[in-house]
């Protein structure tokens, strides 16, 4: 699937959309989520999220809450980082509402500025990718001219 916010062109793959369906939030369920990776072709303005990490035992999660463990998101983007020879990183983080239709809460949106500002990412763009109960996806665009505030956004029907 391939989505455009303003001029940048995002594809997500089959592979990733697949890994976050497998969590998508159940009546009385915890949220999950974890770290969006992919890589950047410049050329193309175009971002292509390949991997989105599983939930680990080390994440605080609640009905309404998910905040990921950061030692462990570290790691996975170190290994895929050296295993692709620099082609893979870190493009955002993804997690389930427990709602249809999903958007960004308050501490989302912190969560992105946090982001942009200590350099987490290693190119222009961050992403929030949000599942809902019906698989329907809120995919919100954040870059460092916006210093962290959300600068397009999509709602994808499931």
């Amino acid at each position: 699937m391939i989505v455009k916010l303003n001029q940048v062109n995002i594809e997500l793959t089959e592979q990733m959309l697949m890994t976050i369906s497998k969590y998508i939030q159940k009546e009385g369920q915890s949220e999950s989520g974890g770290v969006l990776m992919g890589g950047y072709i410049p050329s193309e303005n175009k971002y292509v999220m390949t991997i989105a990490s599983e939930p680990c035992a080390k994440d605080q999660r609640g009905p309404v809450l998910f905040v990921r463990s950061k030692e462990n998101a570290q790691r996975i983007i170190n290994q895929y980082w050296k295993d692709s020879e620099g082609r893979i990183n870190y493009l955002g983080e993804w997690h389930t509402h427990g709602c249809k239709s999903p958007a960004p809460s308050l501490v989302d949106k912190k969560l992105l500025k946090l982001i942009i500002k200590d350099k987490s990412n290693v190119w222009p763009e961050v992403f929030m990718l949000i599942i809902g109960r019906d698989k329907s996806f809120y995919l919100g665009m954040a870059n460092v001219e916006s210093k962290g505030k959300i600068v397009a956004e999509i709602q994808i029907e499931g």
